[in-house]
């Protein structure tokens, strides 16, 4: 360790303990700074239901420690079936399980995000861990922040108090407090879908021979269709199955974030569908409709000594599950930008963070906006040209070989910490 890292300690303010805002506190904390997390909730807890942490988070992950603290909650898949939506046909294949782990050196994690979060929150906290134990600060919501230049950044939050910081870090998701005192308001926007979330208890279906195939191997399955599309994958080490059902063509004048549906509704929007998803739906017991939204790509997503960081800037459709991954991206490559920086040098530093992962981000999320077009076309030619190339399995192996590589344009390789363990 030089000299000058020995000596760098910046002090960082995040806005936000959600996944995104947690990774970037374990990144910087790994890099020898002080940090403290600002969240707007009373208490830590996390809404939500299945998250998928393909490799090129995993591997982060894995690295700092996270996944040792969810390994018995989260079930690494052994491979990617896309069907048809009638019936449930095969349509292609893509074998992950040791390949990944041979080709990337992770996993392709399936778990709650309730896991994931915890995970997150005992890495970010242990004593025992490198550097200074990471703070979090609950209820405490952002009002505004104070950015004037190279010079100065705080954080004000509600009740008038202020937090200081060599850097401050707006993870605060897509409605981002941070980013609209900065940038002025932002309205997220609606993608005209919804997806309909609930886990099941494999225990209560695990003998229907309907499902068999369906719960035979850890695997995620997709069924693709008009309109929309439906994916499965098991969380809760096994124990449970995370189904999603998303539907398109919802007016603008719909959009909600988050509402119960009833069992009878889901059953009705999904006749003739194929009937294993219809079993599954009848298995849920409660249904969380959310609205799914995104944003436009930013100008920028810095000011001064101020950046922004995950959906706070670069919100995206869940059709590659890689919003949190993304968010974690985001907070590798800071902790190594600003790794052994000083004070002075934060806004150039915080430059090179958003040169390094504005490109790829926005092509992410412009790739997952695309995706759900191609997942939802109605049947005929177009659906007969995608299914074919579905069918071949390796083209789509091979689709997302940038993303969860390491390399120019890849994802981050982890980095060791700067600071002593």
């Amino acid at each position: 360790m030089s000299a000058k890292e020995t000596q760098m300690q910046l002090r960082c303010v995040i806005a936000g303990a959600g996944l995104g805002g947690l990774s970037a506190a374990i990144a910087l904390r790994r890099a020898g700074h002080e940090v403290v997390v600002l969240e707007q909730a009373p208490e830590l807890g996390i809404v939500g239901a299945g998250i998928q942490m393909a490799p090129n988070a995993s591997r982060l992950l894995g690295a700092w420690g996270v996944v040792d603290r969810f390994r018995d909650a989260g079930v690494p898949a052994q491979a990617a079936v896309r069907r048809r939506w009638s019936d449930g046909e095969k349509l292609g294949e893509v074998v992950l399980g040791q390949r990944l782990l041979d080709s990337f050196g992770a996993s392709y994690w399936c778990l709650h995000r309730a896991d994931l979060h915890g995970a997150l929150v005992g890495v970010a906290t242990d004593p025992d861990g490198p550097g200074t134990p990471v703070e979090i600060r609950t209820g405490a919501p952002v009002a505004r922040v104070v950015a004037n230049g190279a010079d100065e950044a705080r954080v004000v939050t509600a009740d008038g108090t202020e937090f200081a910081g060599d850097v401050v870090i707006g993870a605060d998701g897509i409605r981002s407090a941070v980013r609209d005192s900065l940038f002025g308001p932002q309205p997220p926007s609606f993608s005209g879908r919804v997806t309909n979330r609930h886990m099941i208890d494999v225990a209560t279906v695990q003998d229907d021979p309907l499902l068999a195939e369906i719960l035979e191997r850890p695997a995620q399955n997709i069924w693709i269709g008009p309109g929309g599309h439906v994916i499965t994958h098991p969380i809760s080490g096994g124990a449970g199955l995370y189904m999603g059902v998303t539907t398109s063509g919802v007016r603008d004048d719909e959009a909600f974030w988050s509402t119960p549906i009833s069992q009878a509704d889901m059953l009705a929007a999904r006749e003739g569908w194929d009937p294993r998803i219809l079993r599954l739906i009848e298995a849920a017991p409660m249904i969380t409709a959310y609205g799914l939204h995104d944003s436009e790509p930013m100008e920028t997503w810095i000011d001064g000594r101020v950046a922004l960081l995950g959906d706070a800037c670069h919100a995206m459709m869940p059709f590659q599950a890689q919003g949190a991954a993304q968010a974690i991206e985001d907070a590798a490559v800071l902790g190594e930008t600003l790794a052994g920086v000083a004070p002075g040098e934060v806004a150039a530093a915080l430059e090179r963070y958003e040169a390094r992962r504005k490109p790829r981000a926005s092509r992410v999320q412009a790739l997952s906006r695309a995706n759900g077009k191609t997942w939802h076309v109605p049947d005929g030619p177009e659906q007969q040209a995608r299914d074919a190339a579905l069918a071949k399995g390796d083209s789509d192996f091979r689709a997302y070989e940038f993303l969860w590589s390491t390399g120019p344009g890849g994802a981050p390789a982890p980095a060791d910490p700067v600071a002593a363990a």
